[in-house]
């Protein structure tokens, strides 16, 4: 049982089936965000060109990125634990989609 006491206030739990599959998904989507970077990156010399700016404006979106995830990693915190990991993750992975569309 899952809520079985143990020495008056620990908590036994119990381990979820479906865990690797979650695992999976997390995995899939850190993989499909670093590639997103690696392409980013790549561009950062033609678009200096093309444009006629400096590689420290184009950069400019690196930070608004780092900016915008630290702001929303303290949402995820309070997410998470009322919709859980499985639902947590198919919010990121929709948010990540949407993400690569507006690149």
């Amino acid at each position: 049982d899952s809520d079985a006491e143990l020495d008056g206030n620990a908590k036994l739990y119990g381990v979820e089936p479906g865990r690797h599959i979650v695992l999976a998904g997390l995995a899939l989507v850190n993989a499909s965000n670093a590639l997103m970077w690696m392409t980013f990156a790549s561009i950062v010399t033609p678009a200096e060109q093309y444009y006629s700016i400096s590689a420290s404006q184009i950069n400019v979106l690196n930070i608004i990125f780092a900016a915008m995830y630290s702001g929303l990693f303290w949402i995820s915190g309070v997410v998470l634990p009322k919709t859980g990991l499985g639902w947590g993750l198919a919010l990121c992975a929709a948010l990540n989609v949407c993400t690569a569309v507006l690149r």
